[in-house]
């Protein structure tokens, strides 16, 4: 047995609407102070959250990694090769409703797939090089990558912060938000 629509509509309404209540659990202040020390550092910053596409386009957007406003979601992720994958995660800082296989997946194609290995001052022959300080840096972390057996690529030792050839992925489990 169906209910008549027109017997609905006719109805005394017995629920009155009261009010909205909205609850907004904003990212912490030493969070977006950290996203800009590594901005200013030039660290590409990266959310992948288990939240809906338009909840994390909003952290994001407090967090100052919005970007070009673009979300790649986990279904979207699923559906993709990780040849696919890997285009895109340079040019995309959010992505959303990520199972932990997406995670992974992202957090593969980061290390793997092409990208900035992240040069300094003084990559061209007409600069007058890398500060001091980063040449340091640099050379100590290329010995503690050969030391490691990572093998240099061909790059100048003088204009890479990072061992040549390689990318470093830091990634953090949490919600971002609470967790960070």
């Amino acid at each position: 047995s169906t209910i008549d629509p027109k017997y609905l509509r006719a109805m005394t309404p017995t629920l009155t609407f009261m009010g909205l209540a909205a609850i907004l659990d904003p990212p912490r202040e030493e969070v977006i102070d950290a996203v800009k020390v590594a901005h200013t550092a030039g660290i590409s910053v990266k959310m992948i959250t288990g939240d809906h596409a338009l909840t994390g386009l909003a952290i994001g957007k407090m967090l100052g990694i919005a970007g070009n406003n673009s979300v790649v979601t986990g279904p979207e992720i699923d559906a993709m090769s990780d040849d696919e994958l890997a285009g895109i995660v340079n040019n995309c800082n959010i992505f959303a409703r990520a199972s932990p296989e997406n995670k992974l997946r992202i957090v593969k194609a980061l290390q793997e797939g092409p990208g900035p290995l992240g040069p300094l001052d003084g990559d061209d022959e007409d600069d007058d090089g890398a500060p001091d300080e980063f040449k340091r840096t640099s050379q100590m972390l290329q010995a503690e990558a050969r030391a490691a057996g990572v093998a240099n690529r061909g790059h100048k030792a003088s204009n890479q912060l990072v061992p040549s050839g390689s990318r470093h992925i830091v990634a953090m489990t949490g919600d971002g938000v609470n967790d960070a």
